[in-house]
């Protein structure tokens, strides 16, 4: 519990502190506002509590359920509600606190374990969780690379196009490996 709210500091502190670079790549001076204000939703997020975690393990999908429907219906209403309002994309970024907000506030709600900050087992979680940060960090910069590169190009509207076209074929990638002969009526008992 201690271990995920240290981590999440630095992450948040390295990602505020990191504004400079972003700014000079992407050439908007109010992408550094939104960078800051979305490390805050990182530390909000660390406050969670850990014990939801039990919902999936004990396999109470409907408590889980409740805590995910919540969490983003939460967001989502306030987004909406904003965007409507503000005509702006400060609605996305207030959304985004407010969603983090309320599954903190949900977690302790619907589940009765109480963290405590202690340091009596950090050494064994920083073993395991030394690596699966340097994995987790990793991924995030091969999957962000393209924004990365693309990004100082002033190319906005072709990205964006991109962005979509990618998110929305990976929403129906399943379906159509699915209908390929990889569904149901493929899988024998020996796969």
């Amino acid at each position: 519990d201690y271990l995920v709210v240290v981590v999440s500091i630095c992450c948040a502190n390295l990602v505020a502190g990191s504004t400079t670079w972003p700014r000079s790549i992407f050439g908007i001076l109010r992408v550094v506002d939104v960078i800051k204000v979305m490390a805050l939703t990182t530390l909000i997020g660390s406050f969670e509590n850990i014990g939801i975690v039990a919902f999936q393990k004990n396999m109470e999908f409907g408590r889980d359920f409740q805590f995910l429907f919540y969490r983003r219906i939460a967001g989502f209403l306030v987004t909406i509600a904003l965007a409507l309002w503000l005509h702006s994309y400060c609605a996305m970024v207030i959304g985004s606190i407010v969603g983090r907000s309320v599954g903190v506030v949900v977690g302790y709600w619907l589940h009765n374990y109480r963290p405590q900050f202690s340091m009596a087992r950090v050494r064994i979680l920083w073993s395991f969780s030394q690596w699966v940060f340097v994995r987790n960090f990793g991924n995030y910069g091969v999957i962000e690379l393209d924004k990365l590169l693309l990004g100082h190009r002033n190319v906005y509207s072709n990205y964006g196009l991109i962005c979509i076209s990618l998110h929305q074929a990976s929403r129906f990638f399943p379906v159509v490996y699915w209908f390929h002969g990889h569904g149901p009526s493929s899988w024998s008992p020996s796969s």
